[in-house]
């Protein structure tokens, strides 16, 4: 299978020297979207609902090439997170979900529209969700797709499903810097879902949201979706 044309590399150069991670296209209900993690706008663990703290914009990079040798990137087009309303005040432009549990974090995910005529459009696979997803099995084995360690190379790696719980999936082994936004597929080459970091103090696991999750957020109005997937009651 083609991976390299699976995962976008992005960066964010408004923050310091720079975010740097990966992205995927989707359609949903007929409307495109370049899918990533929240983290890219506002790098915390937990990102906020604070609009002035985030970048400008994310940057699509041209992936490794004969032009673009490992480690090295150049920026090919940007896509704006924000507009000014008539007030003055940044509004997002992109698709995000406000966390029930912290009504100023955003859960990490956002969903930026692009047009069908979007250059990206004609480089990289745009998933058809839900229709090419898949919930996977426990101990399932799915491959996790990301640009890390030498950005923008691509790099591949074989996980296994360890918990399955509302809109989160756990994989083990863990995941690496760069990794974040990638997705991940079933051997099929269906959208498991999408990887945006590792477990608090478990540095040998990964997870990753469901498309359940991510079909929420394209649902979502200002924050708040009535179909973000519930985890399962603790006793």
């Amino acid at each position: 299978m083609e991976y390299e044309r699976i995962v976008v590399p992005l960066k964010n150069p408004d923050i310091g020297t720079g975010v740097y991670g990966s992205g995927f296209l989707a359609k949903i209900e007929e409307a495109f979207y370049l899918v990533t993690v929240a983290h890219l706008g506002d790098p915390q663990l937990l990102p906020r609902k604070d609009w002035s703290v985030w970048g400008n914009k994310i940057q699509i990079v041209e992936p490794t090439g004969p032009n673009n040798p490992e480690g090295s990137w150049a920026g090919i087009a940007d896509h704006q997170l924000f507009r000014t309303s008539a007030f003055g005040h940044r509004v997002p432009r992109f698709k995000y979900f406000i966390r029930e549990d912290q009504p100023d974090k955003v859960a990490d995910v956002i969903l930026i529209p692009i047009e069908a005529s979007d250059p990206l459009m004609r480089h990289y696979r745009c998933f058809n969700l839900p229709e090419e997803s898949t919930s996977p099995s426990l101990g399932e084995v799915v491959t996790l797709l990301g640009r890390r360690d030498d950005f923008p190379s691509l790099a591949t790696r074989e996980h296994h499903i360890v918990q399955v719980d509302g809109p989160i999936h756990v994989l083990s082994p863990t995941s690496s810097e760069g990794d974040s936004g990638g997705p991940v597929i079933d051997e099929m080459g269906q959208f498991v879902g999408m990887n945006f970091g590792v477990p608090p103090g478990d540095n040998y696991k990964s997870l990753i949201l469901t498309p359940n999750a991510i079909l929420a957020v394209a649902q979502s109005t200002n924050g708040v979706s009535q179909t973000w997937p519930k985890f399962r009651e603790r006793r």
